[in-house]
């Protein structure tokens, strides 16, 4: 285990500030509307700090968005394959409330401007459940070219409903998201019939 000392410590304390006053911001208002003076003057911290960490606000919201895969560690795959699948579904769509609406909004907003490969990676913990679970479901191996491009388009298919709901301002959200739960496990079932 790594000791670390009292400016590593430091250091670690003031991206967790950064990274808390972002994700506490962006519930009130798109990340359009926040400027990097405001998020340090909400920490208390330079803009040097800032950058030191973070190459832009954008930059910090994607990190910040990444503890979401947490998720997904503790997420119990107890069921069949279609139930662990079915509930990974319903995590990841499950991310984005009427309560976090602007924030999954800035994710969006914050991709457009700036690329973290991290969400595009097939060592993302999603991916590799998923994965897991769609090569149980198919008698697949899951490093196979075919449960990768399901995974992919499992995964394509949901952000491109979370996007709707984000852009959509008349989106009701009252059964998010049983209902899209339900979409892409058809389409999940419908891809499989092609392999």
């Amino acid at each position: 285990m790594e000791i670390k000392n009292k400016r590593q410590l430091q250091a670690e304390k003031t991206k967790e500030a950064i990274l808390a006053a972002i994700n506490e911001m962006v519930l009130e208002r798109p990340i359009s509307q926040l400027t990097i003076r405001e998020i340090c003057n909400n920490t208390g911290i330079s803009p040097g700090a800032f950058y030191h960490h973070f190459d832009s606000k954008e930059a910090a919201i994607l990190y910040n968005y990444r503890a979401a895969d947490q998720e997904f560690e503790r997420l119990q795959r107890k069921g069949t394959p279609l139930e662990n699948i079915r509930s990974i579904i319903n995590t990841h769509l499950g991310l984005l409330s009427v309560e976090n609406i602007n924030s999954v909004r800035s994710v969006y907003i914050s991709h457009l401007v700036y690329y973290d490969e991290y969400f595009f990676s097939k060592n993302r913990l999603i991916f590799q459940v998923l994965g897991e679970e769609i090569a149980a479901f198919t008698g697949l191996q899951q490093d196979c070219a075919e449960v990768e491009e399901l995974v992919w388009k499992i995964l394509r298919l949901c952000r491109g409903i979370m996007y709707n709901v984000c852009i959509d301002r008349k989106e009701n959200l009252d059964n998010w998201p049983s209902a899209q739960v339900d979409e892409a496990l058809q389409y999940f079932l419908f891809l499989c019939k092609k392999i």
